[in-house]
């Protein structure tokens, strides 16, 4: 396979996509360059590169969204391909024509292709041509306000403003009542010039308890089109996807429909390389919204469970060495984006340099992380700084590894969505796979003050174990001269390098702290055993310590 690909490639993104891809592209010992800003200079995807092509500029507009400057390194690293990966440049029909001016391959579909399905209404009119269900719309350009208020009222509220040329959520308004609809237009169309430099927008019927179901296909560009079946992405915020998993826990009969339409919508258009159909399902039925032209965020969790890598697949089609053959699906993933945002002050982005991320080494996890210790996270990007992909032969032993990873990840010196996770995997109807695009906004709002609650474990510097070992529990007596009492403390060296402080009775029963006021002795206890731990700990381990 290898000796037919002779391209060298240009990677133009950053963070944890970036790093993916170089990951594959040396498992197939391709040459490869990536781009860089000066701050991103030293960074873990500069470091694991041979070779890296700076910008002039850091400016998002003079950089990574600009298609000359990523063209010019493109040249001066001699690449003969460039990956897009998502974001930036990867669904713009520009780029794509450029790059194929200048004989330089681009990793996805054409720019045609580009161009249809990057115009939603575009991609609807063909999806309606090929018998594919869509909601009934409206499009807002050149039209009076009156004329739109009537064409509205008809649709019937609730509906949803959408931006025709981009998504990830931006230029989208849920628009309830008739009179804040000339306002959501408004203020959705400046969001769409700002972030895909098209202020068109339209209105469609919006389903409050629909899912979210996307279908990865993968086409070689002249008619043969495979789907890799079917991702649930309800467990979103803001429009934009948290939680992804695969496969979709709907009825197999709704399942195979979207997988047909995805797969006759990617015929249609002999689509080539990697991509999404994406869907609302409401109860049983089914409508599709927009096609995505390039690699998800998401696409891990359809390779965990086909067992096929995305990346390699999209570089067969480009060498001509991809043969469309059929895969099937084994076993449960679900991804987490571990977003820079505080999920207890509505996920608002958090900056900072990340003091410590923990490490982990276990067979049913795949972590894409973007960034590593002693990195900052700017504001200037995407927040997303790792995804952690957990498989299992199931959807329920997915969510019990999930819970037993997130009782231990821990990232310091920036607020993440992990907390967000523990609630998420102990949600009753996440559990039941009740859920919809709605989910998070409407059963989300209990879980500041429970969390909060939960006290931060220690760092446990001298008992680290490797994950998959055994915890250690040591106990510990604490004699208070004080107060005439003794009492026992029980520490749970646990396998993430932290440790757990608890008292217990003379039975060995926890005492519920949480639910009392703790007594000065025992506070003393406490502390005196910690203090021990992380500064002066014993050289061996007993079954009790003694500590005066």
């Amino acid at each position: 396979m290898c000796k037919k690909m002779k391209h060298k490639i240009l990677i133009a993104n950053r963070g944890e996509i970036a790093r993916r891809i170089a990951r594959t592209l040396r498992t197939l010992n391709l040459p490869y360059a990536v781009l860089l800003t000066e701050e991103e200079k030293g960074t873990a995807l500069h470091r694991e590169s041979n070779e890296a092509v700076f910008f002039k500029s850091s400016k998002l507009e003079e950089s990574y969204l600009n298609i000359e400057a990523v063209i010019e390194a493109a040249k001066l690293a001699k690449c003969t391909a460039v990956h897009p990966g998502y974001g930036f440049l990867s669904e713009n029909p520009d780029f794509a024509e450029a790059l194929k001016k200048e004989k330089i391959s681009f990793i996805g579909p054409s720019s045609e292709t580009i161009r249809i399905l990057g115009d939603k209404q575009q991609a609807k009119e063909l999806a309606q041509s090929l018998l594919i269900p869509t909601l009934p719309s409206v499009k807002v350009s050149n039209k009076a306000s009156n004329e739109l208020l009537k064409e509205a009222k008809q649709l019937g509220y609730p509906l949803l403003i959408k931006a025709a040329g981009g998504g990830g959520g931006r230029g989208m308004r849920v628009i309830e009542r008739e009179d804040k609809l000339l306002d959501g237009i408004s203020s959705a169309k400046k969001e769409a010039e700002k972030f895909f430099n098209n202020e068109e927008v339209y209105i469609e019927k919006y389903l409050p308890k629909a899912r979210h179901i996307e279908v990865q296909i993968l086409g070689d560009g002249k008619g043969k089109v495979i789907s890799l079946g079917t991702r649930e992405c309800s467990i979103q915020r803001r429009r934009q996807k948290l939680v992804e998993e695969a496969q979709a826990s709907i009825p197999k009969k709704i399942k195979r429909k979207l997988e047909e339409s995805a797969k006759a919508l990617g015929e249609a258009l002999k689509y080539r390389s990697a991509g999404t159909v994406e869907f609302l399902v409401n109860e049983d039925s089914f409508y599709f919204i927009e096609a995505n032209t390039r690699i998800q965020v998401e696409h891990p969790v359809t390779e965990a469970v086909y067992g096929v890598d995305l990346v390699a697949q999209q570089v067969e089609i480009l060498t001509g060495a991809w043969e469309p053959k059929p895969l099937s699906s084994r076993g449960h993933a679900i991804e987490f984006r571990i977003n820079c945002e505080d999920p207890f002050k509505n996920f608002m982005p958090s900056t900072g340099v990340v003091e410590f991320i923990t490490d982990f080494n276990i067979p049913w996890l795949r972590e894409d992380r973007g960034i590593e210790a002693g990195e900052e996270v700017s504001g200037a990007y995407d927040s997303l700084i790792s995804k952690a992909i957990v498989k299992g032969k199931d959807r329920e032993e997915a969510i019990y590894r999930s819970r037993l990873l997130f009782d231990l990840f821990t990232v310091e010196g920036v607020s993440t969505t992990i907390p967000f996770f523990r609630w998420l995997l102990r949600s009753p109807s996440f559990l039941r796979s009740e859920i919809d695009v709605n989910f998070v906004e409407r059963e989300f709002t209990s879980l500041g003050e429970e969390e909060k609650k939960v006290s931060p474990p220690k760092r446990d510097y001298l008992y680290q174990k490797p994950i998959g070992g055994a915890e250690v529990k040591t106990r510990y007596k604490y004699q208070s001269k004080r107060y005439g009492t003794e009492y026992t403390i029980e520490v749970t060296h646990r396998t993430d390098g932290f440790f757990l402080a608890v008292p217990v009775d003379e039975r060995g029963r926890k005492a519920p702290v949480e639910k009392c006021r703790m007594s000065n002795g025992l506070k003393s206890a406490i502390t005196a055993v910690i203090g021990v731990l992380e500064n002066t700990p014993p050289k061996e381990l007993f079954e009790e310590h003694r500590v005066s």
